[in-house]
């Protein structure tokens, strides 16, 4: 009889552990597919990258764009004052030579020197912001009231500004316009009282009826409009030539305001154009100058689409990744409202030979703006003939305006991408009367 406890023994003796080459085979095995999941892994973060490198870019490319547009397509709204003809417009600001207070066209613009149409391909530098004013020039000439506009940028700008990247100058009202009680036309105009906002103004003032002291504001009652610089804003109440017949209103004043950019070169409104009807409405106007920039001083070094309004000394960046922007003017050179012809802003011809700003013949604007991604891409390697012959063709009437982006000995690894849009024009410009 076999003794149980020695076949246990037995059969205990018998198992074995993993063999050496077992073990190695497993971590072959294992290795494998770790390698496996890691090129998976770095294949789906570079995807991942990439994407959202391209997402950027398109988000970027459509907000600018449609900024731009929007901006563009209401150029030369005033209200009812839109249009008018000269002598029924004055303009009571000083400097009215600066671009920022010289409301005679919608839009104008300065073409960097080196991209017209007509020019070879421009290489620029958008990692160095800043160039002399002589950088852009214009084609403005004079205007209906004997002021030249300004043949270059100011000092501001193109300080901040990408060489080899134009600049584009929009005139708008803002906001819906408030409605006139009463004008003495000796320093005041008062409207209606729609409520105060409590240091509502950028400044820290209260806003009133959706107004701020020192706003550049345009009155007008569709037969006699001005412009002007608001002083005191300060709510009245009701009364022989207060008010009209209300309770109670605001008064506008608009002194000489010595101590402001621009201030009032008439603070007392004679004859023609002080008195206006009842159904007046003032509203606040605008001057917004776009263009490429970079602001280390700010710690922002990545070129962005800047725009300044009126006179600011600090320009805000708006979108980031803008690397270029080319601006083309489309003219109307036999009257059927149509561009027949696009022209960079230093070349806008007069249509009509009349003492008035060239702009006026404008109906219709190209724009091309070059987006890039906000860092380097992986997996993209450059040589240095691949960045002697990358090159971005932009806004095209003939032959193309043609950017490089790079510099010799760049290692650059951004994807990049043109954006294009042509816009009309739907409000006309008006003349301004000295």
């Amino acid at each position: 009889m076999t003794n149980p406890m020695l076949k246990k023994q037995t059969q205990t003796t018998q198992q074995h552990g993993v063999t050496l080459l077992e073990l190695m085979v497993a971590m072959a095995v294992s290795s494998f597919i770790m390698l496996g999941i890691s090129n998976i892994y770095l294949s789906t973060k570079k995807s991942y990258v990439i994407h959202d490198e391209f997402s950027r870019i398109q988000e970027n490319g459509r907000y600018a764009t449609e900024t731009l547009s929007t901006n563009i397509r209401n150029a030369g709204f005033f209200g009812c004052a839109s249009g008018q003809g000269l002598g029924t417009i004055r303009n009571g600001l000083n400097d009215t030579e600066e671009g920022a207070w010289n409301f005679e066209t919608g839009l104008m613009g300065y073409e960097a020197v080196g991209t017209d149409f007509n020019d070879p391909v421009t290489t620029i530098d958008p990692t160095i912001q800043g160039g002399p004013p002589a950088s852009w020039v214009t084609a403005a000439g004079l205007t209906s009231s004997g002021t030249a506009i300004a043949v270059n940028p100011d000092a501001i700008i193109s300080g901040l500004a990408v060489i080899g990247s134009d600049i584009l100058i929009i005139r708008t009202s803002e906001g819906t316009g408030t409605r006139i009680q009463a004008n003495n036309g000796a320093g005041n105009v008062f409207i209606d009282d729609t409520g105060t906002v409590v240091g509502g103004c950028p400044d820290g003032s209260n806003m009133v009826s959706g107004l701020c002291r020192f706003d550049i504001l345009l009155v007008s009652d569709c037969s006699n409009s001005r412009i002007f610089q608001a002083g005191n804003l300060q709510a009245v109440g009701g009364g022989p030539g207060n008010c009209g017949g209300a309770a109670s209103c605001v008064n506008v004043t608009h002194p000489a305001l010595a101590a402001q950019n621009p201030g009032n070169n008439d603070v007392v409104w004679g004859p023609p154009g002080n008195v206006f009807s009842s159904d007046a409405e003032i509203m606040k106007v605008v001057t917004k100058t776009y263009f490429v920039g970079i602001n280390p001083a700010l710690g922002i070094t990545e070129p962005s689409l800047y725009v300044r309004e009126n006179e600011s000394l600090l320009p805000t960046p708006i979108v980031e990744g803008i690397e270029n922007m080319q601006v083309l003017y489309g003219v109307d050179t036999n009257g059927n409202g149509v561009a027949n012809r696009y022209f960079s802003a230093n070349d806008v011809p007069d249509t009509d030979a009349d003492s008035d700003t060239v702009f006026e013949g404008v109906v219709s604007v190209k724009i091309s703006l070059l987006a890039r991604t906000p860092q380097n891409l992986p997996g993209i390697n450059r040589t240095a003939a691949d960045f002697a012959a990358l090159t971005y063709p932009m806004v095209s009437p003939a032959s193309p305006i043609t950017i490089n982006p790079f510099q010799p000995g760049s290692t650059d690894r951004r994807m990049r991408k043109v954006f294009n849009l042509t816009l009309k024009l739907r409000n006309k410009s008006f003349n301004i009367a000295n």
